[in-house]
Order: structure tokens, then sequence, then C-alpha cells
């Protein structure tokens, strides 16, 4: 094994004689127990969504430490994709990229929360409920591009389950000061940290208004920096600066905005235009960020919604581009003195001396 790069999180490895590529995660303070993340992926199913351990090493030598052994997506994640494709080409995603990363990630969800889509159906039996309390773009990895422009075949897997737990109602607190604040819910706050499954399904619909919008769907943490410093008494001078940086994400007021509208407001973190997309896709991103977790989707329902509108949005692109090749077709022979494509018969226009009447 050769390691081909070093950054904090995980390393690459590349198997000298087979020429396999692996993402490996270090654990670099010896555990008595194998990790949760590791734990809950070995006892999942087989999922296209879902990144896949290939082992779990205990004191490895070579690796100066435990290290679990994932599947290796070369593509990097969606928040490095996103990035480059702005930088390099000027280019957000597509209506189709969209759609197909949202029915994949839906789908993941939908997995871990109720069991949908298992191989075998008796895998989905008395299924325990998982919740990834992680989901952000940088946590969707891209396993291949595709071979079409729009990246309408984009592949995905759903990974990091650093922070990933089987659901307990009774002990859904997310542990210390871990996790991704600015993807909370509405209901998820600074002094209540309940992570639960509604979470996942919101932070599935800030992943989609991310790529459309450049920003998760929370108003500027540094705007309410400034209208509440002098107002809360949550702030310790020993705070570091990432624990802050937290607190004002979690203080943050949620506010999803629309992704089929033809011009936006003014937002401080915009980088880029934000597309206009279907008003089905934006139906279905609008109602994973609602803003009452009772009216909130489940994940097995989101993911039904996704396919049901993403078909209602192929049929309505279908029959546009009939109507637009119709037009074109008779345009075209009313250019070339030919009769209309609705079947008809124009006998002033014709030439041929045998007429109907003839033929009686």
């Amino acid at each position: 094994m050769r390691n081909l790069i070093n950054p904090a999180e995980a390393e690459t490895w590349q198997n000298r004689s087979s020429r396999t590529v692996v993402a490996i995660k270090i654990y670099k303070k010896p555990k008595k127990d194998i990790p949760s993340e590791v734990e809950i992926l070995k006892s999942l199913p087989q999922h296209d969504s879902i990144i896949s351990i290939l082992a779990y090493l205990r004191k490895s030598s070579t690796l100066r430490g435990d290290a679990a052994v994932f599947e290796f997506c070369p593509f990097g994640d969606l928040y490095e994709l996103e990035k480059d494709m702005w930088q390099k080409n000027r280019k957000s995603f597509s209506e189709e990229s969209m759609w197909s990363i949202f029915s994949q990630l839906s789908a993941a969800i939908a997995f871990l929360h109720e069991g949908i889509g298992c191989r075998d159906p008796k895998d989905g039996l008395n299924w325990r409920p998982i919740v990834h309390r992680d989901i952000k773009v940088e946590n969707v990895f891209v396993m291949s591009l595709g071979e079409k422009h729009d990246l309408s075949e984009i592949i995905i897997k759903l990974g990091d389950f650093g922070l990933s737990a089987y659901y307990d109602p009774s002990q859904a607190l997310m542990p210390g000061w871990f996790g991704t604040t600015i993807m909370w819910p509405p209901e998820q706050t600074w002094e209540g940290r309940e992570a639960k499954p509604a979470g996942d399904v919101w932070a599935t619909g800030g992943v989609i208004h991310e790529l459309a919008h450049g920003f998760p769907p929370v108003v500027n943490p540094q705007l309410t920096k400034l209208l509440l410093k002098d107002k809360t008494g949550y702030m310790h001078s020993t705070w570091e600066q990432g624990l802050r940086k937290q607190f004002w994400e979690a203080m943050s007021e949620r506010k999803p905005l629309p992704i089929n509208a033809d011009s936006h407001e003014h937002d401080s973190r915009r980088r880029r235009p934000t597309p206009k997309y279907s008003d089905e896709l934006n139906q279905c991103m609008m109602a994973a960020l609602d803003m009452s977790k009772e009216k909130r989707p489940t994940a097995g329902e989101l993911t039904a919604m996704v396919e049901e509108d993403h078909a209602a949005f192929l049929f309505r692109k279908m029959n546009i581009e009939s109507d637009r090749l119709i037009a074109e077709s008779e345009t075209l022979l009313e250019e070339m003195g030919i009769g209309s494509l609705d079947g008809g018969y124009d006998e002033s226009t014709s030439d041929d001396p045998l007429r109907e009447k003839d033929l009686v």
C-alpha cells in the first residue's frame, strides 16, 4: 500500500499490486470499542447511495493506529465540485443534475431511517432507524460524473457517519459541541440539541438549497452576530473561534429561499447567480425545508415525492419539446407551400386534378 494524499480527515491509499484505491480514516487514539460509525456501516446492507466500508484494522503499524477502510470516490465531494464548476467554467448545477442528486440523497436517508430500498426485502424487517446527523455538501461524495455534460448521470454517496447513531427518541441529544449547526433544522436549537430523522430531511433539502444558491437556508450568521451580540448571555470569553462560529450559525434564523424565481434578494454570501429551476424541483426542496417538523415529509415520503415530481417535470418537458418540434415543422411546411400537420387537406392549394368529388 502507498499513501497518495494526506488530508486531515482521511488518507487515500493505493494497493501496489492491484492498483485499487481506497480511502482510509485513521483513529490516532486507540479505541477500546469499535467506533460507532464503523459498527453502523458494517451492520447495514449495501445501498447504492451509501458509502461502503471495506474493512476495519486494529493497531495497524503501517497506518499508525486503528483504521477504517472505505470505497474511494475519485471526484471528491459536492462542495468541491460546486466550487470547481463555478471557478473554472462559470457553471452551476443543471436541473437534470439537481434531480439526480436529490433522488439519490433522499433515497439514502429513506434507507437509513426506514429500510426502504433494501436489495433483499428480508433485510428491511425489524429495521433499526439510523440518523446521520451531519448531512452537508462536504459529506456527499461523488463516485462518478457520468457521460453527459449536464451531469444528469452523476453518482453520489452519502458518507462520513462519524456522528450517526441508531435513533432512540429518548436519547436524541447531540454529543458535546459536535455537528454542523448551520445545517440544523429550526427545531434543533443551541439549548435543545435533539437530532431527529426530521433533521436529516431538512439537511437534505439544505444540500439542494446550497447547490442552487451557494449558501444554506439560513440568514447570514454574520448578520445575526451583529444584531444579537449584545443581547445574549451565552458567549464566554474562553470559547475558541470554532465554537463561536457554531453558536452564531445555530442562533441564525432559518430562511429557505425558493429556486424557481426570476430574481433573488441580495445576500452578501451570493457569489454567483441562482439559476431558475422548475416549479416541481422547488416544491420538493421547500417541502424538505418546511419550517414545521410536523408538516415536513418523512424520508420515505420525500423520496416518493421526488420520484413523482421528477416524472411530472420530465413529462412536461417532453410535451414542451414535442410542441416545439411540431411548431418548427409546420413553419417549415408553410415555407415549402405544403399543408399543416393537423391531417387536413386543402383542396384550394392542391394541383391534383383528381378531386374527392370525382371519386363519387
